[in-house]
Formats: structure tokens, sequence, C-alpha cells
């Protein structure tokens, strides 16, 4: 019997069924831990405005975020040396 994850007033979310090394690479896990990073700024939109806005201030500052120069030595998709 599973249950629900809990969300914390500051939109913390702790899923007790995500503690097995197996759920590192499971979307319920990546997704969970990629909330719980959020900046506080970001997360204090899930309790005062839609799940849309949420999730468009979130993506948005996930895309603000990624390097556009490519740092993964050996890289199969850009071939970087």
């Amino acid at each position: 019997h599973s249950t629900a994850p809990s969300v914390t007033a500051d939109c913390t979310i702790s899923d007790s069924r995500l503690h097995h090394h197996f759920f590192k690479s499971n979307l319920r896990y990546t997704l969970v831990h990629t909330v719980n990073n959020l900046p506080p700024h970001i997360k204090s939109f899930c309790h005062t405005h839609s799940t849309d806005t949420f999730t468009k201030r979130a993506k948005a500052h996930i895309i603000n975020q990624y390097s556009t120069i490519c740092t993964i030595p050996n890289c199969y998709i850009c071939h970087n040396r």
C-alpha cells in the first residue's frame, strides 16, 4: 500500500516511496528533486498561483539556468573534445 506524496508549506515535496537507489532515474524521483531544488521565490507560487503559472515560472527558471555551451568531455551530441 503506497501513500501519496506530501507537500509542505514551502512547497517541498516528500515522497517516502522514493528512497531506494532504484528510483534515482525514475521521472517521479527526478521531478520531486527538481521541484525541491527550485529557489524559494519560484516555490512560493505553488500555493498562491495556478498550477499553470507555477509550472511556467519553474520551466522558465530551469531554461534560464541552462548553459548554451556544452561542457561534457567527449559529448556524443556536439563532439566536444
